[in-house]
């Protein structure tokens, strides 16, 4: 299996007068739920109906878990957990939750994904 990348051109900021390419992740589609659905109950005996059911319960209790300011242990899955951007204040005092702008998810791979990614290649699109 290959995952996608472009190539991206961009002045150099050490030295703008200096064109440098990188390489940038490019999608290769998508995977949606009914074909994890229709995968699901291809290599099991579970339902598309219980595969629904589970993904609705699994996604409120991530939610709450996050809110409640826990990590999410999904086992193989991998690991959720929330992380943010804050502004800088001159003192302790002037610290308080508005500090906080923007919040966002941060995902640990588990290892049956890590070892996936451990045989990834990579195709230039």
């Amino acid at each position: 299996m290959a995952a996608y990348f472009t190539v991206v051109k961009q002045r150099n900021p050490r030295n703008p007068s200096e064109l440098i390419y990188f390489p940038r992740s490019a999608s290769a589609g998508e995977v949606d739920m009914e074909e994890v659905i229709h995968k699901v109950e291809m290599i099991s005996t579970v339902s598309g109906a219980d595969v629904v059911a589970v993904n609705r319960a699994e996604a409120d209790i991530m939610a709450r878990g996050l809110l409640e300011g826990k990590i999410v242990r999904l086992g193989d899955i991998g690991d959720f957990r929330l992380t943010f951007q804050a502004n800088a204040c001159k003192s302790e005092e002037e610290v308080t939750s508005k500090s906080i702008v923007k919040t966002h998810i941060i995902y640990t791979p588990g290892y049956p994904v890590r070892q996936q990614l451990r045989r990834l290649t990579f195709k230039k699109l």
